[in-house]
């Protein structure tokens, strides 16, 4: 779960911003969005789910795959933490929050900025 998560979130993430279809947020690094796929793998609802499911006859099984489905939500939860921490900001996050702040003075909003 803690690899195939990140790997599946930016498996698609990646080849959509690069292909056009999409777009990182102004400002936001490569890093700071594999950070943030790493806390999508906190989720294990469904994991908890499938793995209760998985092993009907053997209770044991079930309470492994428990622990294990845990410990990886809390190393996704710990490890994008610290990458989130540790993630440079982007070169032109400065010159985009000044650009943001010249149009809030000038009108009050952000409208407008995607259309220079």
């Amino acid at each position: 779960m803690f690899v195939g998560k990140q790997t599946g979130i930016f498996g698609a993430v990646w080849p959509c911003v690069r292909l056009g279809f999409a777009r990182r947020l102004r400002g936001a690094t490569w890093m700071q969005v594999w950070s943030v796929d790493l806390l999508c793998a906190i989720g294990f609802t469904m994991g908890l789910l499938i793995g209760g499911l998985s092993f009907p006859g053997e209770p044991e099984r079930a309470e492994e795959a428990k622990i294990g489905i845990l410990a990886g939500s809390f190393l996704s939860t710990l490890a994008g933490w610290a990458m989130l921490r540790l993630a440079p900001c982007a070169p032109s996050l400065q010159d985009e929050e000044e650009r943001q702040n010249a149009e809030i003075a000038g009108d009050g909003d952000v409208m407008g900025l995607e259309e220079r």
